[in-house]
């Protein structure tokens, strides 16, 4: 379905997307009020300047506009204004960076989309130098956010006050975001961003602990396979078709452990049937459709009811008309005598 101008989602890692604030309204602990001592400030202190600090603000400003308004259809024209913004320094660049990340992992209904603007912002964008001679590119600020993700855990902190709706909205929050995540990961490998060997290492991790798995690092096994198990699979079957069958025996026994909860063992499962399957989906999935594929699907709808309803029309007619007739004697008269 078309995309709507979203905000460019949440970038920290508090369940509630935000600080806590104390009765007086000043920002807190997601816990209370209290603050502790103050830190004494150096005299000699490094600020950033405050020009500086207001064109991160603007550049920032202007990317997030851009990622609300891009689509499939406008991909190539607003991709093309993301890379001609201003970016001079690494702060900005990480910026621009952490936005187009949040964005891909809140929506990974356009995950594909996302990837494909990495890609090309990759091969434009300026690479930096830091003081101690690290060389920051887009490429390698993206994939540590990417790694920093994927190793983060749901951070349930503060979540005692909330009522249990509260907690169940927030765990779906959480894990809708890690599993972007993992999409946005194997999207980025499709496209050859990431190497094969940081998608074993992922598997492999994600696949660590068969006895007492934890039922979010398998939902993210499955969207990864779901996502690049078919490249692993088909395009590469020499040593790499050994680890693969390593990987789906172990799955296997996953979908039939009952420490997992049945939603999840059916997951597996779908994803075993779909490597049997020749990675072919019995229900194709739907990506990312441009405007005009909306508006001929719309029209089709449209006709497909005009139809329906014509042929009921018809129907009710001939219904009505057979009541005014006399009725049919079908039965065959016995000759008298």
């Amino acid at each position: 379905s078309q995309r709507g101008g979203g905000g460019g989602g949440g970038g920290g890692r508090d369940p509630r997307g935000a600080p806590g604030r104390d009765p007086r309204g000043a920002p807190g602990r997601p816990g209370g009020g209290r603050k502790g001592p103050a830190l004494p400030v150096s005299e000699n202190a490094w600020k950033r300047p405050e020009a500086a600090r207001d064109k991160t603000v603007e550049i920032g400003r202007q990317t997030t506009g851009l990622l609300n308004k891009i689509t499939v259809e406008k991909f190539e024209q607003i991709s093309e204004r993301i890379v001609k913004l201003d970016i001079t320094d690494g702060a900005i660049l990480k910026l621009v960076i952490k936005l187009v990340f949040d964005k891909a992992v809140t929506e990974p209904h356009f995950a594909e989309m996302y990837a494909r603007l990495c890609a090309k912002l990759a091969t434009k964008f300026p690479r930096f130098e830091t003081d101690d001679g690290e060389v920051q590119t887009f490429k390698r600020i993206l994939l540590n956010k990417c790694q920093e993700e994927f190793e983060a855990k749901i951070d349930k902190s503060g979540w005692d006050d909330l009522s249990q709706e509260e907690r169940d909205m927030e765990d779906f929050k959480a894990r809708k975001r890690m599993l972007g995540n993992i999409k946005f990961i194997g999207e980025l490998f499709k496209l050859r961003m990431l190497s094969e060997k940081i998608m074993h290492e992922c598997i492999r991790h994600l696949l660590s602990e068969i006895r007492n798995p934890a039922p979010e690092n398998v939902e993210a096994l499955c969207k990864l396979m779901e996502t690049i198990g078919q490249k692993l699979d088909v395009e590469r079957r020499d040593a790499d078709q050994n680890y693969m069958d390593h990987y789906f025996e172990r799955m296997k026994e996953l979908s039939q452990n009952k420490v997992l909860e049945s939603r999840v063992r059916f997951m597996i499962r779908d994803v075993l049937d779909l490597r049997s399957n020749q990675w072919r989906p019995r229900r194709a999935k739907e990506g990312p459709k441009t405007i005009e594929a909306v508006h001929n699907e719309a029209q089709q709808k449209d006709l497909a009811a005009q139809r329906n309803a014509a042929r009921a029309a018809a129907s009710g007619g001939l219904r009505r008309a057979d009541r005014g007739r006399p009725p049919v004697n079908r039965g065959m008269a016995r000759p008298s005598g």
